[in-house]
């Protein structure tokens, strides 16, 4: 990701040699005119290196985001998310009740964290071998980023998040699951609408999750998402569908 004139990113500097060696993760953060190295923070684990070429979980790319001032990612696998200086990599703070997150987006002083206990999806192979068969509770919330407070959470009792799917305009939050789209306010956190299948009913329709699948997109008062196989276009305001 790249903001204030830097370039931020996670990096893995263990030998490619062998499968067999641990992985050595990173966080880099580099000058975007020059490239030069400003400052590196090593991460304790992220994900497993013996998973197969593109098979996940597609959710990491989603864990790092940054502002002119700051930097916000997990430090270690299902670890809280923490505030780091952009100019200096210093830690400034973590968020508690970010642990198990998914996904992250920032909206100046707001965090939306996707999240998940007792693992994140990140954790539901490999390191964490053993627990992919325990109930997995999931919700959005929403955190302060100068208190650290949490604001509201909006539980998703039914249902699977898809992947890369949480988006926010400023005043709506939006995520699919399975099927559907489900819309919160940005302020309360409380639901506005839902449209499709968002409970997981129809399953001769669910599609396995992966890389850019299901991608969700808001834009000019429009939700634009991948539902059953083609392109969906929904009114941000009553969650009417336009067209597809």
């Amino acid at each position: 990701v790249t903001a204030g004139g830097r370039l931020f990113f996670l990096l893995d500097e263990a030998t490619g040699s062998t499968m067999k060696a641990p992985g050595r993760w990173v966080l880099v953060a580099r000058d975007a005119f020059s490239g030069v190295e400003l400052w590196r923070k090593p991460i304790k684990a992220w994900a497993s290196r013996t998973i197969r070429f593109r098979s996940g979980p597609p959710q990491l790319p989603r864990l790092l985001v940054a502002s002119k001032e700051h930097v916000y990612a997990p430090l270690e696998l299902n670890g809280p998310i923490s505030q780091m200086d952009s100019r200096t990599g210093e830690l400034l703070g973590t968020y508690d009740s970010s642990r198990g997150a998914q996904e992250i987006v920032l909206l100046k002083k707001r965090l939306l964290v996707l999240r998940s206990t007792p693992a994140g999806e990140r954790g539901e192979h490999g390191q964490a071998a053993g627990k992919t068969n325990q109930p997995v509770a999931r919700s959005i919330v929403a955190i302060d980023t100068e208190s650290g407070e949490a604001l509201w959470e909006y539980a998703i009792l039914h249902g699977r998040p898809m992947p890369e799917t949480l988006a926010s305009d400023g005043k709506h939050v939006c995520i699919q699951i399975h099927n559907g789209v489900v819309c919160l306010d940005l302020v309360s956190g409380k639901r506005r609408w839902s449209y499709g299948d968002v409970q997981g009913q129809n399953r001769a329709q669910q599609r396995l999750a992966g890389f850019g699948r299901h991608v969700l997109v808001i834009s000019s008062g429009v939700v634009l998402c991948n539902l059953v196989g083609e392109l969906a276009a929904i009114s941000i305001k009553d969650g009417e569908k336009l067209w597809s």
